[in-house]
């Protein structure tokens, strides 16, 4: 048992020290899909892009060359907030036609990334349900998605599920007087059961 958990802890102290460079990684790769993009199959993403933004994406070179881990993220942040400021979305299809790139799989698979089940990857990135993902999304999400789930994320969850339930008890409180009394009601009520 113990010998399990120092091997859980391990390969998760992994993980978050490789974080940064897997990152990067993936940051890069999405600049180099959307720079390299042009046909219709591939929902032509360099088109949508600003003319400046094509313009400072067109300048990417061979990136797979740099050694240098801090000079490789500098770069990937920089093509990074090139997409982020045009606000450029990925369709499904053009996400699912990733997953079919042998470069984005090895990069996922070296990420820890488990895409077994490829059909449903879209949809647990797309956490706006807007039907197209923003470059935030699909980077955030695949980084939070690395590795093998541990209490830390599950307790996460449960706090995440107790702020929204707080605040949608809130916001229904606020919203409707007659809900206000009757919970107030059943705070004095359990307030007098307790005093007795």
């Amino acid at each position: 048992d113990n010998v399990t958990k120092s091997q859980l802890q391990r390969k998760q102290k992994e993980l978050g020290d490789r974080a940064e460079m897997c990152e990067a990684q993936i940051k890069l790769l999405i600049a180099r899909f959307i720079n390299g993009t042009s046909s219709e199959g591939d929902g032509n993403l360099a088109q949508r892009l600003s003319s400046s933004a094509r313009k400072k994406l067109s300048k990417m070179t061979d990136l797979g060359a740099i050694r240098d881990a801090a000079a490789k993220m500098e770069l990937a942040n920089f093509y990074f907030r090139i997409l982020q400021d045009d606000d450029l979305t990925i369709t499904r299809d053009v996400f699912q036609m990733w997953l079919t790139d042998k470069d984005f799989v090895d990069v996922l698979d070296d990420a820890e990334v488990d895409i077994s089940n490829k059909a449903e990857l879209f949809d647990i990135l797309d956490v706006d349900m807007g039907g197209e993902l923003s470059v935030d999304e699909v980077v955030t999400g695949l980084m939070k998605l690395r590795g093998d789930v541990s209490k830390n994320d599950i307790v996460a969850i449960m706090l995440q599920v107790r702020h929204l339930t707080d605040q949608l008890q809130d916001y229904i409180e606020m919203a409707t007087p007659s809900y206000a009394l009757q919970a107030e009601d059943k705070k004095k009520s359990k307030k007098a059961a307790t005093q007795h």
